[in-house]
């Protein structure tokens, strides 16, 4: 059983976690590296082979960076009250139409700032599929296709405009992973398994989107050859799509294979650790209840993951709480039936959370609906009729006139 002791350890956990990430200011670009070590300068321009980073404003050098060996990049344009803070606070908080209309502005007044224009589309078609609004998140990736070919993000652009068209069902989405088929035995410039592994991951895209899970799984066998070094934006959004595609068509465990490969590599990523925790939550709820109550709910205390997915964590962990609770609460132990009510207690907070997202998500109205059905574990005392306490007059208080 899950007790209240592995309920507090994991909230402890979790804020400990908050506080040790903390928050990056400054009025320098960071760049974290795929070693884990990360460097503050000035980003000069990205390509597809190389970074070039300046670093020291007062310094005429710079030196160029191995792209492939760039896990990230953060402007300090991005910090502030900017379009694009605004953004992620909007997409953090599940309003992801406000989102993409923040980065759309973002974009639209880059002015000849790069960063802005492939940042601001890239996060635009982010928020859209996250709407599942796919054919504006295709046309936002394609900005960044059309206009900055030689970005180092434009060939993760390329597919996932590919996985947009794959998701929204649009006969563009073949035409997409063709071209880019075609481009792995003409491009001299680019290793071909970076383009042939692309292509193949959007036409798992869209064998699942046609239902098809065996030709998902041919298609994901030849895209997982690529590596996140290959490219981590496209390694991870397509591992994620795949293990919560596997898990949606009752394959928990294969979800879970994925899921459980590529957590150890993102301890340096919580956003991305968080949507790792959600699919293996949800994948474990019916194999094992316990551990997916510990995903999920160290999903629910963590400031990071999308809205959506925290308002379905909220109701999976807390239909998981009540059900311990409800057995705990059997037992002639007056010790677990005791746990079995500060269990029903956090069942019924976490509930509540999850019937109060600012989503809509069915799993909302699902949560207030199981929320309605539960006991209160402290229930106003019965009082009988004609044995309520009177109110005492106040002694202080001057005599009424006659």
């Amino acid at each position: 059983m899950f007790s209240v002791c592995n309920l507090r350890a994991v909230r402890v956990a979790g804020m400990l976690l908050f506080v040790a990430l903390g928050a990056y200011a400054g009025d320098v670009d960071r760049i974290s590296y795929t070693n884990g070590t990360k460097q503050d300068g000035w980003v000069v321009s990205e390509g597809v082979e190389t970074v070039v980073v300046q670093q020291a404003k007062t310094s005429s050098g710079s030196r160029k960076v191995p792209a492939r060996e760039v896990a990230g990049i953060v402007y300090a344009g991005m910090l502030g009250d900017g379009y694009w803070s605004q953004g992620q606070a909007a997409r953090s908080g599940g309003n992801y139409a406000e989102a993409a209309a923040m980065f759309n502005a973002l974009s639209g007044a880059a002015e000849g700032r790069e960063w802005e224009a492939v940042y601001g589309s890239f996060a635009e078609g982010e928020a859209q599929e996250l709407a599942q609004n796919y054919t504006a998140a295709a046309t936002a990736f394609g900005r960044i296709v059309s206009k900055y070919p030689t970005h180092r993000l434009a060939l993760d652009a390329r597919y996932r405009q590919g996985m947009a068209q794959a998701l929204g069902k649009s006969p563009e989405a073949a035409a997409t992973a063709d071209a880019l088929s075609k481009d792995a035995q003409t491009n001299k410039s680019l290793n071909s398994s970076l383009l042939e592994t692309r292509a193949n991951a959007i036409r798992a895209g869209i064998a699942g989107a046609a239902g098809d899970l065996g030709k998902v799984r041919e298609y994901a066998t030849k895209a997982l050859s690529m590596r996140p070094a290959d490219g981590r934006e496209t390694f991870y959004h397509f591992s994620f799509w795949l293990a919560n595609t596997y898990r949606l068509n009752g394959k928990g465990r294969d979800a879970v294979g994925i899921i459980d490969r590529i957590l150890p590599e993102l301890d340096q990523e919580p956003a991305r650790q968080a949507e790792g925790r959600f699919i293996r939550g949800m994948a474990l709820l019916e194999s094992d209840p316990s551990a997916a109550l510990i995903e999920l709910l160290a999903l629910d205390v963590l400031p990071y993951g999308a809205e959506d997915q925290k308002c379905e964590a909220r109701y999976a962990a807390g239909k998981l709480l009540a059900a311990e609770a409800e057995l705990a609460s059997k037992d002639a132990d007056e010790k677990k039936q005791a746990i079995g009510k500060e269990l029903l207690r956090s069942a019924r907070l976490v509930l509540g959370a999850a019937s109060a997202a600012l989503v809509a998500n069915p799993a909302k109205d699902q949560a207030k609906a199981f929320l309605d059905t539960l006991p209160d574990p402290d229930p106003a005392p019965v009082v009988a009729p004609g044995t309520e306490a009177k109110p005492v007059a106040d002694a202080a208080a001057p005599p009424a006139a006659n």
